[in-house]
């Protein structure tokens, strides 16, 4: 499947002039539209992927594409943060939001990219604010 080729498509963060959470929930948003746009073909994807007897497994771009959007809010971040935010963010990328949007949530596409952007948001402002935990 093209969709799935080496490096997945690419959702570069075009606005690196804005603040790193409006740059987030950018991309967030833009890896929403597509997968509402390729949604049929990721739901079969996800499906095959949750029996281990089929042998497809998910390709996991999501990381590559969290840790390229973080890089430079990085050294504003202790690294617990910056690893909890990581972790984070993987929830609002690829089919697994839309998914819950449209069958638990009953958002419409609008309603979930909307939600979706505003999360990424205030995850990355949150993690920002954070003051870094002193060991001693």
């Amino acid at each position: 499947m093209a969709l799935f080729a080496a490096g997945g498509p690419l959702f570069p963060i075009e606005n690196r002039d804005l603040p790193l959470p409006e740059a987030l929930g950018s991309l967030v948003r833009g890896v929403g539209k597509w997968s509402f746009a390729n949604e049929q073909h990721l739901r079969t994807l996800l499906r095959l992927s949750l029996d281990p007897k089929s042998g497809v497994h998910r390709p996991g771009h999501r990381r590559q594409w969290i840790a390229d959007a973080l890089r430079r809010g990085r050294e504003h971040m202790d690294s617990r943060a910056y690893a909890r935010l990581s972790k984070a963010l993987t929830l609002l990328l690829g089919i697994d939001p839309v998914v819950v949007m449209r069958d638990i949530a009953g958002a419409s596409e609008k309603e979930a990219l909307d939600a979706l952007e505003w999360a990424a948001r205030t995850l990355v402002a949150s993690a920002l604010s954070e003051k870094p935990k002193c060991r001693g």
